[in-house]
């Protein structure tokens, strides 16, 4: 992963979404990418963040580190949680479960995602592509 550009931390609730994606949309905005691009990232960074809410372990500091780096034709999107048990797979749940297809949207709307255990806990990461340069 090339340096994050922009880095900052979320508190592990449920109002950590919706400023995560503030954050993102204001980040990205300033960096000229494309509007379409922003809104698949900021539901990209939605689900991530929704995902370390639900499953990360408790840590001392209760916050999600999302960073965010432009590398050439790709957006990279990484959120470190304090981790758990659970591996990060797609589900296919029914419609009628209120939950379970957060991962398959990831994959659905990225180039590729993968997750990894660090010694602070568990990175998902998430890369995006960009429409070339006119």
């Amino acid at each position: 992963m090339t340096e994050p550009f922009r880095s900052f931390t979320v508190p592990l609730e449920p109002t950590a979404v919706g400023e995560a994606r503030h954050r993102l949309r204001d980040v990205l905005g300033r960096a000229a990418v494309p509007p379409a691009v922003i809104e698949d990232a900021a539901l990209v960074l939605s689900e991530l963040v929704t995902n370390a809410i639900r499953h990360a372990r408790p840590t001392p500091a209760q916050e999600a580190v999302v960073e965010v780096s432009l590398a050439g034709a790709a957006l990279h999107l990484a959120v470190t949680d304090g981790g758990g048990a659970q591996v990060p797979v797609p589900v296919s749940a029914p419609l009628a479960d209120p939950g379970g297809r957060g991962l398959a949207l990831v994959d659905l709307l990225t180039d590729r995602w993968w997750w990894e255990n660090t010694a602070g806990g568990r990175t998902v990461h998430a890369v995006l592509g960009l429409p070339a340069a006119r």
